[in-house]
């Protein structure tokens, strides 16, 4: 249920003129993130930008915490593979 997700699923399913259902998961999404587009919104906002998601398997309209998305332990790890 990501902005910057749901723009790109949306414009690529256009542009290739597919037919197929948008299904928003919860937990199909970056972690480890500071960035805002890869934290979402109160789903109310969401679905006015994207009628033709799909967000019934959304349970909790407000989303995690502030920071909840933001894993500590895979810093180290993350850094490790940006330098290889």
């Amino acid at each position: 249920p990501l902005k910057r997700t749901l723009q790109t699923a949306t414009i690529a399913i256009k542009s290739n003129k597919l037919d197929i259902d948008l299904v928003a998961y919860e937990n199909l999404r970056e972690v480890n993130n500071h960035h805002k587009c890869n934290h979402r919104n109160h789903i109310k906002n969401t679905k006015k930008l994207f009628k033709e998601v799909d967000f019934s398997l959304i349970k909790n309209p407000n989303g995690p915490k502030d920071g909840a998305e933001i894993n500590e332990d895979f810093r180290d790890v993350i850094s490790i593979l940006r330098k290889s």
